[in-house]
């Protein structure tokens, strides 16, 4: 081992054995993403840092859930952005050779669309720990955003093969797979996820898109409706967004259009991703909705707009209208 590898393994995470079980925990409820897991693991990593305070990786752990938040909860971003900045700080400040909080770091920059500083923490996170997983997984959108699908595929893929039983790893590079049009790819990739998790929600939700892509509306619906029914306590709006998609393109605009009003409804008493209407618009036909909902979703800093637009196949119909220039020059994007 080199010197550095030799003082990285020698480092004792933390001396508490009650703060180093609560951090095991909250990684484990942190890997299958639903949001009740999601908040137990909030409280596992404040538990463990209360414990010790110098323990960097609890407040990686913590940063890292504040990021994933609100895809899995409704939640806006802006609930949770200086909480898990707050926390990654927290983590450089005591020792920033540490990998876990530039994961956080350059997963949180991505709500304020800083692609420079995020391309620069995720290498450097992949420099201090080349075999870290999320580092790989994390940096893969920013290269597609960009434009450098290449480069993404790769990263994607090292992150599969860093960790082939992380559902998040293997679903994702599924729907990057499903971007290039490799849809034979990419559904094989999600039936390897569902084979070992069935009731992984994001899986569902990429084959029952791959179906649909297919023409197989029907199938693509069931599956997507099993997707919802997994998520509790309600499903999140990019969910439901995504199944009045199908709806509308299998033809059934009537569902579709129920579904946007179920949308509406939610909306007027908690956050509701303007992304999830702009999907179903755009199975509607509706252009000039889905324009509108995606510079709303811009303004907001949705997450969802952060993670699917730029490359989701949903959305390739809008690539040909000149507005869709104008809303990637909004992200800080190229062309």
């Amino acid at each position: 081992l080199a010197a550095r590898d030799s003082t990285a393994l020698a480092r004792a995470p933390t001396g508490d054995t009650t703060a180093h079980r609560m951090y095991l925990q909250g990684r484990f409820l942190f890997n299958p993403r639903s949001g009740p897991a999601l908040r137990r693991a909030v409280d596992l990593f404040k538990g463990a840092i209360a414990r010790d305070p110098k323990y960097v990786e609890a407040y990686a752990g913590l940063a890292q859930t504040y990021h994933v938040l609100p895809y899995y909860l409704n939640l806006p971003e802006d609930s949770v952005y200086g909480l898990g900045m707050a926390a990654a700080l927290a983590g450089l400040a005591i020792d920033s050779m540490q990998a876990g909080p530039h994961i956080a770091l350059m997963a949180l920059v991505s709500y304020r669309f800083d692609w420079t500083t995020g391309l620069r923490e995720g290498e450097k996170a992949i420099a201090l720990a080349p075999s870290d997983a999320l580092a790989h997984h994390w940096l893969t959108p920013y290269l597609a955003n960009l434009g450098r699908m290449d480069e993404a595929m790769i990263q994607s893929q090292r992150a599969v093969d860093l960790d082939p039983l992380a559902p998040s790893h293997r679903s994702d590079h599924a729907s990057w797979m499903l971007a290039l049009h490799r849809d034979a790819e990419a559904e094989a990739e999600i039936r390897l996820v569902l084979e070992s998790d069935p009731g992984y929600s994001s899986a569902l939700e990429t084959l029952g898109q791959i179906l649909v892509e297919r023409g197989l509306g029907d199938s693509g619906i069931a599956v997507t409706r099993r997707a919802i029914a997994v998520e509790q306590p309600e499903p999140a709006a990019g969910t439901l967004g995504q199944l009045g998609w199908a709806f509308a393109r299998a033809g059934y605009r009537d569902s579709a259009l129920a579904i946007q009003r179920l949308l509406e409804a939610r909306a007027r008493r908690e956050y509701i991703s303007p992304t999830a209407f702009a999907l179903v618009a755009i199975g509607l036909g509706d252009r000039d909705r889905a324009f509108a909902e995606l510079h709303r979703a811009i303004a907001a800093h949705d997450p969802d707009v952060v993670s699917i637009f730029p490359f989701d196949r949903s959305f390739e119909s809008l690539h040909t209208d000149p507005r869709w220039a104008a809303l990637r020059r909004e992200m800080n994007l190229p062309p």
